[in-house]
């Protein structure tokens, strides 16, 4: 996998870990300055967590997201445009609105966190085939 397809998921799942976006230069920060930064921008439940253990719960939550969409992705048609190889695990057409997770985070009308397919790809069918998408993925512990 790219350095920057990691770099990208690891920015998306950071959003479930933190109550701002990373700074741009994250990814060349030294680990002492970024640790102290995911510290300060913690989500609530995350704010008596240390930066490292923030650190590893977003790069678990990343690769695991990966992971399981590379399977779901190996099991599709290639409606969605999915090529399969056993040297390029898939290929999809980029989506520039959902990075090809086919779901986006968004707020509610309570401006609580929510998640919604990705409109613009339509990978899924609706908001509620999206969501049990990743609470499959989440209830499997990342596990296939």
């Amino acid at each position: 996998m790219s350095k920057e397809i990691e770099s990208k998921d690891f920015k998306w799942a950071s959003s479930f870990y933190l109550s701002q976006d990373l700074p741009k230069d994250w990814d060349v920060m030294e680990d002492d300055k970024l640790f102290s930064t995911l510290e300060e921008l913690a989500w609530q439940p995350f704010e008596y967590c240390d930066g490292e253990s923030i650190y590893k719960e977003i790069e678990s939550l990343s690769s695991s997201v990966r992971t399981y969409i590379k399977q779901e992705n190996k099991n599709m048609s290639n409606t969605y445009g999915v090529v399969y190889s056993p040297d390029n695990i898939y290929t999809m057409k980029e989506c520039e609105v959902c990075r090809d997770y086919g779901f986006i985070l968004s707020n509610d009308q309570d401006d609580k966190n929510d998640l919604q397919r990705c409109d613009t790809c339509n990978e899924f069918k609706s908001d509620e085939e999206a969501k049990q998408f990743v609470l499959k993925f989440i209830n499997k512990g990342g596990q296939q």
